[in-house]
């Protein structure tokens, strides 16, 4: 313990005996607050403490903590290969008590080297280029990720973290909806991080030991090596399993030699990152025919009525620059469609320049594949 921790848990110690703790103080209440403090983790004494550091008001935190549905907006997206995707979205008191919990405590536990997800500094460019000049490729899919993230786990990561059982049920409740963590919240990617150390530890050493590569984005583990067998892969999907998670078998793949090879939307497959050919094609003929027809009349010959679709456009434009930054086509394109928007902005129709930045994140965070 530093000298400054130190001064830290004196001065609770005088604050508790004069003001709260009347007995007991060095048996009950110190061992807590010296546990944390070694963390570098707040001290929590109660849901009225808790209230006043997050700036919310107590009750309003109660209803949050015993009624957290209340608290929420539920809604479905497409996934691009069919199906939906129920986003839990939190209300603004929720979304602060989130990030408080975030910054204050879940953003400071150290997380395993394997994992390339919401971890800042950190892209999807971390995750593909640790699988370059790789002859095999192993893609594995975790099914219902953030569903699989219960609350009794989430509960063990603050009681792990020496927070006693009332603040960790509260911290666990404000990170749960229906008993896990739900995809939208503030918490659940960090949690997924810091559930997910176990689960990566185990397949990163055995990954060792077959002279394997591996990295985890999110719900996407990636696999590469000269050579990849079958029983490698049983022993990853018994690992995956004990730790209470299950592969989607219908979205494994296996890719060797010189085929396609795509790690979270950016293609290895020329041993440099690079944006998909598909991809690619699909980019240009938007960018030509905009640039031919103008933006209206292009939407309306694809059936587009997207209002922020030149946002997007601009968006995964600034993410392939962000991959190939010495490509001219995209500096020309990015050239030209900003000219389109400024033409947009000047008839007043209300699309804010900063959507495309939003976008440009979108594609670097999210979990489906481009």
């Amino acid at each position: 313990m530093t000298e400054q921790q130190k001064k830290i848990c004196d001065k609770w110690k005088s604050h508790l005996a004069n003001h709260v703790v009347k007995h007991d103080l060095d048996n009950l209440v110190m061992p807590y607050i010296k546990a944390v403090v070694e963390k570098n983790l707040p001290v929590i004494i109660g849901l009225n403490h808790l209230a006043s550091m997050m700036q919310l008001n107590a009750d309003t935190l109660k209803r949050m903590i015993v009624s957290s549905h209340s608290f929420y907006h539920s809604f479905t997206i497409p996934k691009r290969k069919g199906g939906t995707r129920q986003i839990d979205a939190p209300y603004p008191s929720m979304i602060k008590a989130q990030q408080w919990i975030y910054h204050e405590i879940l953003s400071k536990i150290t997380i395993s080297p394997s994992a390339t997800g919401f971890i800042p500094h950190h892209s999807i460019k971390d995750n593909a280029s640790a699988h370059l000049f790789q002859r095999c490729l192993l893609l594995l899919d975790v099914k219902d990720f953030f569903p699989s993230i219960k609350w009794h786990k989430v509960y063990a990561v603050f009681r792990h973290l020496g927070y006693p059982k009332n603040i960790a049920q509260y911290l666990a409740s404000l990170c749960c909806l229906n008993g896990h963590a739900p995809q939208g919240a503030v918490t659940s990617p960090a949690l997924s991080n810091v559930i997910s150390r176990r689960l990566d530890a185990r397949i990163a050493g055995i990954a060792k030991k077959y002279q394997i590569n591996y990295t985890r984005y999110a719900d996407d583990m990636t696999f590469s090596g000269e050579r990849i067998s079958k029983r490698f892969q049983s022993f990853v999907n018994k690992i995956v399993e004990d730790d209470g998670f299950k592969i989607n078998q219908d979205k494994t793949r296996f890719i060797k030699g010189k085929h396609q090879k795509i790690v979270t939307g950016i293609s290895i497959s020329e041993d440099k990152l690079t944006v998909p050919k598909s991809k690619r094609r699909e980019i240009r003929q938007h960018v030509y025919y905009i640039n031919k027809y103008g933006l209206s009349e292009h939407q309306k010959k694809i059936g587009n009525n997207d209002p922020i679709y030149l946002e997007r456009l601009i968006g995964y434009l600034h993410f392939w620059h962000s991959i190939e930054p010495d490509n001219q086509f995209v500096n020309k394109s990015l050239e030209s469609l900003s000219f389109a928007r400024e033409k947009i902005q000047n008839v007043d129709i209300g699309i804010a320049p900063e959507v495309s930045d939003l976008v440009f994140e979108e594609y670097q965070l999210s979990f489906e594949k481009i």
